[in-house]
């Protein structure tokens, strides 16, 4: 243990060095292997007992390196007070001091020179500086075994550290099977969706085939015919001149009226078409000897002047009847 006139002449160098700081604290550095004594923000416990400390110092403090085998002396007249006097920091600078490989003081020790006011077991009487964290094995109460038991202390942190991987662990394999289960209630709920709507069905109105101005609407309900290939259209046929007109002539026969028999109703004889079948005859009645009216011709016809008088053919007997033949009078 560093002697009392040491740590008294010690105290005015380190003020100085809170001086000179202006912040909690420390230039110990603790050996490998010593990692398990970091908090979570990866503070040694030399840093942490340093920030707690200056909690009651006008934020100022610092935690020397050990220039002995320690341990580091306990609090004693202003340093005796409730930042100090509990066995948090007690097992914090217990730790810094172990971790140089330092000596461990008891806690009865610690306390000596603390007021019973001040003296606090496994609790920090203050709430800590948001700058730091108090590691879970400080918080052991070291009263019942006498001392800092590093051994204790180790279990603790390394139970703490596998709890809180453990609960990391589970929050990323919850947020990964939530997630999972997030997309496939997208993906069903996408597929119902497209489902749906394919069986619904889009109307889609074909485009008119053939005639721009064919506008008819498709019907599914009706049955359409199926459209027919177009064939080749049939060829042009002019309309047949009529035969030109001929005016009468005495003189050429085929201007002579169709029936020129004399005496006998020609309504009532058929004539040959020239097939071998008879056929009814004009619906007029012959006048054999009444003068066929004359036009007054003066040009179109060729005729200039009175034509000559009617020239008649010989009469000639009607063609006899055929059997079975339309005679041109009701059949009896």
């Amino acid at each position: 243990m560093i002697d009392r006139r040491l740590w008294a002449m010690a105290a005015p160098l380190l003020l100085f060095a809170d001086t000179v700081f202006g912040q909690a604290g420390t230039n110990a550095t603790c050996l490998a292997g010593s990692e398990w004594m970091n908090n979570a923000k990866g503070q040694s416990p030399c840093l942490v007992s340093a920030y707690l400390s200056a909690q009651c110092n006008n934020g100022q403090w610092l935690v020397p390196a050990l220039v002995t085998q320690g341990p580091y002396n306990p609090p004693s007249g202003q340093g005796a007070n409730q930042c100090r006097c509990n066995t948090v920091v007690y097992s914090l600078l217990s730790a810094c001091s172990a971790c140089q490989n330092g000596l461990v003081g008891t806690w009865s020790t610690w306390i000596q020179f603390c007021p019973p006011t001040f003296v606090t077991v496994a609790d920090y009487p203050l709430a800590p500086p948001v700058d730091t964290e108090i590691p879970k094995w400080a918080l052991v109460d070291p009263s019942k075994t006498g001392a800092w038991n590093v051994t204790e202390a180790q279990a603790i942190a390394t139970s703490a550290k596998k709890s809180s991987g453990g609960s990391n662990t589970g929050a990323i394999a919850g947020g990964v099977v939530g997630g999972v289960a997030g997309l496939a209630l997208i993906g069903a709920l996408a597929f119902l969706w497209h489902r749906r709507r394919q069986e619904k069905g889009d109307k889609v109105t074909p485009v008119p085939y053939g005639d721009p101005g064919f506008s008819a609407t498709y019907q599914p309900e009706k049955s359409v015919p199926p459209r027919t290939e177009l064939g080749t259209p049939a060829p042009f046929l002019p309309a047949q001149t009529p035969a030109p007109f001929k005016p009468y002539d005495p003189t050429d026969p085929s201007t002579f009226p169709s029936a020129m028999s004399a005496g006998f109703d020609t309504r009532s004889v058929g004539h040959s078409t020239g097939h071998g079948s008879p056929s009814p005859g004009p619906n007029t009645t012959f006048q054999p000897y009444q003068d066929y009216p004359q036009p007054q011709y003066g040009g179109p016809m060729g005729y200039s002047g009175t034509p000559p008088p009617m020239q008649y053919p010989p009469r000639s007997p009607p063609p006899p009847r055929q059997p079975g033949g339309y005679t041109g009078a009701a059949e009896l």
